[in-house]
C-alpha cells in the first residue's frame, strides 16, 4: 500500500525548485502523478460516507472498508505477490450516490472508475481483468534446472521464516479486454486521461468530463481529490502542491506584498460571511501584539457538510500549503486546526501529510533553510454549531490550554484580526479559504486566467466554489463550479433534475440558516450578493433539492427545531425569539385545543409552554385573522437584528424566505387550517374532528 511510503527527498527538491526537468525526469513524475503505472494499480475511495441519501458520517463508510478487504482477500487467496500489483487509498471524487468507487489503471492506458463496487461485485470485476496462472510441478522442475547452482552452500533458514521460491508462486496475468459484460457495465462510470493518446483510451467508455455530474463543473480546489495517495509528499508536489511555498521563500518575498497580492485576488472567505481574505490579512499584520495567530475552520456541523472532510482526505497538503503561506505573510508561527472528532479519517490522513512534510523541511523550524519557522496543532472542536462562529472558536481554544471558559460567542468589536487567541491579532478562516491561496500563488487565480469563466462573471465574487448537493436530486455529493453559476445550471446541470421525476419546489441554500429559493428564481447566480437579494445565504455551501411533494411551512418548522437545539443559549434574543417561533410554528401546523369540542385536546397536542391565546378568541379564529402570521414575522426580525452571533441573526432565515417566496402556505396552514402538500396530517385531522 502507497499511504507513508518513503519518498526521495532529493527528487523531492527538483519538483520543487521548478527547474526543466529531463526526460527521464518527466516520466518519473508522471508515474507519481498516476498518469502512467509500471503495474496494475487499483484505486480505492476510502474515503467514501455511507450511501445514504443526504446524510454523512464523516469517515470510512462500511461499504467501502468491505470492498478493499474483499479486493485483498482475492488477490491474498490466490498468493499473488504484493509487487505485481498496487493498491492506493484515496479521497473522493464527491459523487455520493456512485460510492464506493473503484479506480483500475493497466500499465499503458487510461484510469477506469467503477461505481457501487460493493463486496459482492469485487470478484466480478477482478476476474474480468486478472488471471492467475498457477505453476504446474513440470513448469516447477523445469524451472529448477535452469537455475545456476550457488558457489557456495546458502545458510539454513528457519521453518517459520522460509517462503517459496519466486518460479513457485502465482503470476498475475492483466487479460486482453475492451468490452464488459452488462452485468459489470452497468458499474462503469467513466475513464480519465481525455488528453491522452488513441492507444491509451478505452473505446465507448466515456470521458469524466462528459458525465453530467461533472460536466459543468471546473475543479481547481478538487484537483487531486481522488487521483493521487493524499498523504505522499511526492505525489503532491509532482502535481503543483508547495511550488508557491518554496517560490515565495526562496525570493524572500515581502509578507505586505502577499497580503496585498491577495487582496488584489478578489478572494473572498469561504465560510459564508465573504469577507475580504486580504483585507483580514492586512488587520493582521498592521495590528500591535506579540504573537500572531491562525485558526482553520474545520467545523462543519450543517447536516449534510462535507466540504472539510473531502479536504482533509483527499488533499490535505493544499490546506498545509495554504496554512503555511498565510502563516508567512501574517507573521504567525502557530496554526489551529479546529476540527470535529467524528472526521477521523480527514484527521488522520492530515496529521500523517503534516508528517511528511516535516519531514521533507516543510514544517517545522527553519522551513527550507529561511528564518520562517511554522508548525499546526490539531484540536477537537466543541461539536456544535454555534462552535464553529469565530469569537466561540477562539474562546474555546483558550479554554483548552488556559481559561477553562465555554466556547461560546462573544461581542464584536473587538475582532479577532484585532484581538484573538490570548488578546493577540488572529486570522480565522475557512479550510476552503486557506486550500485557495496556494493556485493565487502559482499564478493560476487572478483575473487573465481562472476568473475568465463564460458561465459566470467577475463581479464581486471571483474564483470557484465548493458547493454540496443534497435532498432530491438525481445526483448528490461535493463539487466545485464558478462563482456566478446558476442554480439551476446547479439544479438540473450538476444534479440531473429532480428525483422520481417530481417538480422543483425549491433550493434551500446555505444549510440550516439558509433561505429557500423558489422556482422563479432558479437563474439566481450562486454568489453573495446575489443569494442575499433573494432571501438566502452562501453559508457552508449547502444545496438541498425540495421537490413539490414538500411543505415549506414544515420544512421551516424542522430547520428552526434544530437551530433551537443548536443554540448556546447566551443571548436572549435567539434564546427566547427561536423559542417563541419554535411555537407558533407548532401551533400552525399541530392545531392545539380544539375549540369546538370544549376540554378536548387537539392530536397528542397541548399549548406550548410560555405562549398564551386569548381566553375569549378561539385559536382558529385568531390564526384566521392572520395576527400569528404577522407576531411570526415581527419576531423573525426581532431576533435578526438584536442577536450576538451569526448563528442568531441568521437562524430565521428559513422562516422570512419561506414567508416572503410561499405565503399561500402560510395563509392556508394560519387561516384555513390546511396543509396544500398533505405533510401536515395533523391539520387534515383537525378539519375531519371539525365537520363531525
Amino acid at each position: 500500500m502507497e499511504n507513508n511510503r518513503p519518498f526521495d527527498k532529493d527528487f523531492l527538491t527538483l519538483l520543487l525548485s521548478g527547474t526543466e526537468l529531463s526526460p527521464e525526469q518527466s516520466d518519473r513524475r508522471s508515474l507519481l502523478r498516476r498518469e502512467e503505472v509500471q503495474r496494475p494499480t487499483l484505486f480505492f475511495d476510502t474515503g467514501s460516507a455511507e450511501r445514504r441519501r443526504g446524510e454523512e458520517t464523516f469517515e470510512r463508510g462500511a461499504a467501502a472498508e468491505s470492498t478493499l478487504a474483499a479486493v485483498r482477500s482475492w488477490f491474498a487467496d490466490r498468493q499473488v505477490d504484493i509487487n505485481d500489483y498496487e493498491l492506493v487509498e484515496t479521497g473522493s471524487f464527491g459523487l455520493r450516490g456512485a460510492e464506493p468507487m473503484v479506480g483500475i489503471q493497466l500499465p499503458g492506458r487510461n484510469r477506469l472508475i467503477f461505481r457501487e463496487v460493493t463486496e459482492s461485485v469485487v470478484p466480478l470485476l477482478l476476474s474480468r481483468f486478472f488471471a492467475v496462472d498457477e505453476v504446474t510441478p513440470a513448469e516447477a522442475a523445469a524451472e529448477a534446472t535452469d537455475v545456476p547452482a550457488s558457489p557456495q552452500e546458502p545458510a539454513a533458514v528457519p521453518a517459520q521464516e522460509s517462503a517459496a521460491p519466486a518460479y513457485l508462486k502465482p503470476v498475475l496475468r492483466v487479460l486482453p479486454i475492451e468490452t464488459f459484460p452488462d452485468s459489470l457495465a452497468r458499474h462503469l462510470l467513466f475513464q480519465l486521461g481525455e488528453n491522452s493518446s488513441a492507444s491509451r483510451r478505452w473505446a465507448n467508455v466515456p470521458f469524466i468530463d462528459e458525465h453530467p455530474f461533472f460536466a459543468r463543473q471546473t475543479r481547481q480546489v478538487l484537483a487531486r481529490c481522488a487521483m493521487v495517495d493524499p498523504v505522499a509528499i511526492d505525489s503532491a508536489a509532482a502535481m503543483g502542491t508547495y511550488l508557491a511555498l518554496t517560490r515565495i521563500l526562496r525570493e524572500k518575498r515581502s509578507p505586505e506584498l502577499l497580503c496585498q497580492e491577495v487582496l488584489r485576488s478578489g478572494l473572498r472567505g469561504r465560510g459564508g460571511a465573504g469577507f475580504p481574505a486580504g483585507e483580514k490579512w492586512l488587520a493582521v499584520t498592521r495590528a500591535s501584539g506579540r504573537d500572531h495567530y491562525i485558526v482553520c475552520n474545520a467545523d462543519e456541523g450543517a447536516p449534510g457538510s462535507g466540504i472539510a472532510r473531502m479536504l482533509l482526505e483527499g488533499d490535505p497538503h493544499a490546506v498545509i500549503e495554504g496554512l503555511a503561506i498565510a502563516a508567512y505573510a501574517v507573521g504567525a508561527k502557530r496554526a489551529f486546526l479546529y476540527v470535529r472528532d467524528d472526521c477521523r479519517l480527514g484527521v488522520e490522513r492530515f496529521r500523517a501529510a503534516a508528517d511528511a512534510a516535516r519531514a521533507a523541511g516543510l514544517l517545522g523550524e527553519h522551513i527550507l533553510g529561511t528564518t520562517f519557522s511554522f508548525d499546526i496543532m490539531v484540536e477537537n472542536s466543541v461539536g456544535t454549531m454555534v462552535g464553529g462562529e469565530e469569537t466561540a472558536m477562539i474562546r474555546y481554544l483558550e479554554s483548552e490550554s488556559l481559561e477553562g471558559v465555554r466556547g461560546v460567542p462573544c461581542p464584536r468589536p473587538p475582532y479577532p484580526s484585532e484581538s484573538g487567541i490570548l488578546g493577540q491579532p488572529t486570522v480565522v478562516h475557512h479550510i476552503e479559504t486557506f486550500a485557495n491561496i496556494p493556485i493565487i500563488f502559482r499564478g493560476e487565480f487572478n483575473r487573465s486566467s481562472v476568473y475568465r469563466f463564460e458561465q459566470g462573471h467577475l463581479g464581486s465574487s471571483p474564483g470557484t466554489k465548493l458547493l454540496t448537493l443534497s435532498g432530491k436530486s438525481v445526483y448528490t455529493g461535493l463539487f466545485e463550479v464558478p462563482l456566478g453559476t446558476t442554480l439551476r445550471d446547479v439544479v438540473y446541470g450538476i444534479g440531473g433534475g429532480i428525483l422520481n421525476e417530481k417538480r422543483f419546489k425549491a433550493a434551500l441554500t446555505g444549510g440550516c440558516c439558509g433561505g429557500c429559493v423558489p422556482e422563479t428564481q432558479l437563474d439566481t447566480r450562486v454568489d453573495y450578493e446575489s443569494l442575499e437579494s433573494v432571501g438566502a445565504l452562501m453559508g457552508s455551501g449547502n444545496v438541498v433539492v425540495i421537490d413539490d411533494g414538500s411543505c415549506m411551512v414544515d420544512t421551516a418548522k424542522s430547520l428552526i427545531d434544530l437551530l433551537l437545539s443548536q443554540s448556546c443559549g447566551k443571548c436572549a434574543p435567539c434564546r427566547e425569539g427561536l423559542r417563541r417561533i419554535a411555537d407558533i410554528l407548532e401551533q400552525i401546523t399541530h392545531p392545539a385545543p380544539d375549540p369546538f369540542v370544549p376540554g378536548v385536546a387537539g392530536p397528542a397536542m397541548s399549548n406550548p409552554p410560555g405562549l398564551r391565546w386569548s381566553d375569549s378568541l378561539p385559536l382558529p379564529e385568531a390564526l384566521a385573522r392572520g395576527g400569528v402570521i404577522e407576531l411570526l414575522r415581527q419576531l423573525c426580525e426581532v431576533v435578526r437584528q438584536t442577536s450576538l452571533c451569526g448563528l442568531g441573526k441568521n437562524a430565521v432565515n428559513p422562516v422570512l424566505s419561506t414567508l416572503r417566496w410561499f405565503p399561500s402556505e402560510y395563509d392556508a396552514h394560519a387561516a384555513r387550517l390546511q396543509c396544500p402538500s398533505g405533510v401536515c396530517r395533523d391539520l387534515t385531522a383537525y378539519q375531519r374532528r371539525q365537520k363531525n
